[in-house]
């Protein structure tokens, strides 16, 4: 009898352990790729993502089931720390900040550059804090603005940051407050424009203090911008480029972009990371190094606007707009803007909010 028992527990086991190889099979496919894949990125690449990206990458790899969660980088960090202990997102595309904060929070996984070989192809580089991240492209922020409106109502065409606190602009510019990259871009960019910098931030405050006089709010969301431009009643904003031409293309908006005279700021904008303790590394590694083929490359140039860390061959009319002055770029201190920004924030809710449309 005990060798009946015997053998009926070894056909259980035996059959466990095959049902156990099969789940496995099924998680992890061919070159140890597992077969499942959570992406976290910006709203604006949702379409392009499941629509182009997600199923070239599943023609090279047959069965591969892709995710893609949008958010901005704040709400993806929030995710992913919120989800330490069980991760559910594999990779994160995020900008710098975002990116920053969350190696500060210990939350992406080292990438050796060994396991994405489409790196040794990267000509714009990024600093990323010890191989934290992958640069996937990038975007300057520029003022943008309404020709056809600064036309009609004479408004002038903006030669330096300063120009944004002008007393003819009143009410017609539209800013991002500093919680946002764009508003964040603009104070310190302001700081540039009189002296500061990011180091030394109190000159960009005492410009802000005059901006904020002029216009009725700074906003928290992008999509009011893009709501007030197309209104027309702002005709004015600071943001990347890349929404610049989006806007201009798909909003059928009369934009037109300067970089200052003080120089331009290029984000970072899209830095890929691969979240510690994801459940697909390896999938999230070769969909990282995919990202930085020609043919997705290109396809972010040519669709969204975003300017290639490789050299790739786009359209010349894609090739044109995505050109700016790069004679004055400014590397900003992204340790010292990780570290400051908590009181940069506090200081503009105390000492700038007050000040909105308020005659100083």
């Amino acid at each position: 009898m005990k060798k009946i028992y015997l053998h009926v527990f070894m056909l259980i086991m035996a059959s466990l352990l095959l049902v156990g190889c099969k789940e496995e099979e099924k998680a992890v496919g061919e070159g140890g790729i597992e077969e499942e894949l959570v992406v976290a990125g910006n709203q604006d690449m949702t379409d392009l993502m499941n629509e182009k990206i997600f199923k070239a990458f599943k023609e090279k790899h047959p069965g591969m089931k892709i995710t893609y969660i949008p958010g901005n980088g704040a709400e993806t960090v929030a995710k992913v720390k919120a989800q330490k202990n069980a991760p559910q997102i594999d990779i994160a595309i995020l900008e710098v900040n975002s990116q920053i904060d969350g190696h500060n929070n210990k939350v992406w996984a080292p990438i050796p550059q060994k396991d994405i070989p489409n790196m040794n192809n990267i000509v714009h580089k990024a600093d990323i804090p010890e191989n934290s991240g992958v640069p996937i492209f990038y975007s300057p922020h520029v003022v943008s603005y309404n020709r056809e409106l600064v036309e009609k109502e004479g408004l002038p065409v903006l030669k330096s940051w300063n120009d944004l606190a002008s007393p003819e602009l009143k009410g017609r510019v539209a800013l991002q407050d500093p919680s946002g990259s764009f508003g964040r871009t603009a104070l310190i960019m302001l700081a540039y424009a009189n002296g500061g910098s990011e180091s030394n931030i109190q000159p960009g405050f005492k410009k802000l203090e005059q901006i904020a006089s002029n216009q009725p709010t700074f906003y928290k969301n992008q999509s009011f911008i893009n709501q007030a431009l197309q209104e027309e009643s702002a005709a004015y904003t600071v943001w990347a480029l890349n929404r610049h031409h989006t806007y201009r293309e798909e909003g059928n908006l009369p934009l037109e972009f300067i970089v200052p005279e003080e120089g331009v700021y290029v984000s970072n904008s899209g830095i890929a990371t691969v979240v510690e303790g994801a459940k697909s590394p390896n999938a999230a590694k070769e969909f990282i190094n995919f990202m930085l083929s020609e043919e997705v490359q290109k396809s972010l140039a040519e669709d969204l606007y975003l300017n290639p860390v490789i050299d790739v061959e786009v359209s010349k009319e894609t090739a044109e707009m995505l050109e700016f002055d790069k004679s004055n770029v400014k590397d900003f201190d992204n340790k010292v803007i990780s570290e400051e920004f908590p009181k940069w924030l506090e200081q503009f809710n105390q000492e700038i909010t007050p000040l909105i449309g308020k005659e100083m």
